[in-house]
C-alpha cells in the first residue's frame, strides 16, 4: 500500500488453502498480478532468491527481471535468477498456470530456510519491506506485453 498498491492477502495466518482457492481468490478480487511468496529449502549452503515463471509467459519473466534488478539496488542479496517453471524439480506449478493467462503471475522463493543467513535475512523487516518496495518500482516499468 505504500507505493499506492491494494494488497490482498490469501493467508494472514498458518492455514489451508488449496491452490484453486487461491486462483479464485485472486479471481473475486480482480487482481491485476499475482505473487505468491515462498521460503525455499534444501541443502544448508544453498541459498539465495529465486522468481519463478511460468515457461510460456513473457509478460511475468519481464516483470521478475525488473524485480530482481530493483531488489538488487537496494539490498546486496544472492540472486539465483529468473526460471520456469518447468526447470526441475518445479514442474508446471498450478497457480501460475491458473494465473497468467490472466495477470501475470510470479511465484517468489524468498530465500532458504535451512540456510541460516538467508533465515536472518528473511525474518527481518527491513527485507519484506525492500522485497515489496523493489516490486512496486518494477510495476512502475514499461507494461511486458
Amino acid at each position: 500500500m505504500r507505493a499506492g498498491h491494494r494488497v490482498v492477502w490469501t493467508r494472514t495466518a498458518d492455514q489451508s488453502l488449496t491452490l484453486a482457492g487461491r486462483v479464485t481468490a485472486a479471481d473475486r478480487e480482480a487482481s491485476d498480478l499475482f505473487i505468491s511468496i515462498h521460503c525455499n529449502s534444501g541443502a544448508p549452503a544453498a541459498s539465495g532468491v529465486e522468481w519463478i515463471v511460468a515457461k510460456p509467459d513473457s509478460r511475468s519473466r519481464a516483470l521478475a527481471e525488473r524485480w530482481e534488478k530493483a531488489l538488487q539496488k537496494r539490498m546486496k542479496v544472492k540472486s539465483r535468477g529468473v526460471k520456469s517453471d518447468t526447470d526441475t524439480p518445479r514442474r508446471r506449478l498450478y497457480v501460475l498456470r491458473e494465473n497468467y493467462r490472466r495477470r501475470p503471475a510470479i511465484l517468489i522463493e524468498a530465500g532458504f530456510i535451512t540456510n541460516a543467513a538467508d533465515r536472518e535475512l528473511m525474518e527481518a523487516p527491513a527485507y519484506g519491506l525492500a522485497l515489496g518496495d523493489a516490486l512496486a518500482e518494477a510495476l512502475r516499468g514499461p507494461t511486458p506485453r
